[in-house]
């Protein structure tokens, strides 16, 4: 170190409240948007607030599962076999860029994304296999 103090992350413990205490002064609020921690003065800026909303809120996870809910049998196998294979094809993907030690960017991912749809084109234009009647 070159004569630089390191930060730690700190836990601060406050009273409930406490933003109403911070001054608002037009000199004050000056300072806090030069320092950008304006946010300071949102009341509705607490963990319980976020919580709260998040609460609120479906996740992914729970949206999925309603949509597979909606579905038969045949098509919830389809769809999980369909997600299983764009998984472990996402990951061959992704492991050539950790193996390069590339960094991935939104372009590769979009192009994965229309060679995994160009490649459901070229399954779905070809003739049924011999053992289908």
């Amino acid at each position: 170190e070159s004569g630089s103090k390191q930060k730690s992350a700190k836990t601060l413990f406050l009273p409930e409240n406490w933003r109403q205490e911070i001054c608002r002064c037009t000199e004050c609020t000056k300072l806090f948007e030069e320092l950008d921690i304006r946010f300071l003065l949102d009341n509705t800026d607490t963990v319980h607030h976020y919580e709260s909303q998040a609460k609120k809120r479906k996740g992914q996870f729970e949206e999925g599962m309603e949509a597979l809910s909606k579905m038969d049998r045949v098509q919830q196998v389809e769809a999980i076999s369909m997600y299983n294979n764009m998984k472990t094809d996402l990951m061959e993907y992704l492991a050539k860029f950790a193996r390069e030690g590339k960094v991935v960017k939104k372009d590769d991912i979009d192009n994965f994304f229309v060679e995994m749809k160009a490649g459901k084109r070229r399954k779905l234009d070809l003739p049924p296999p011999d053992s289908c009647k």
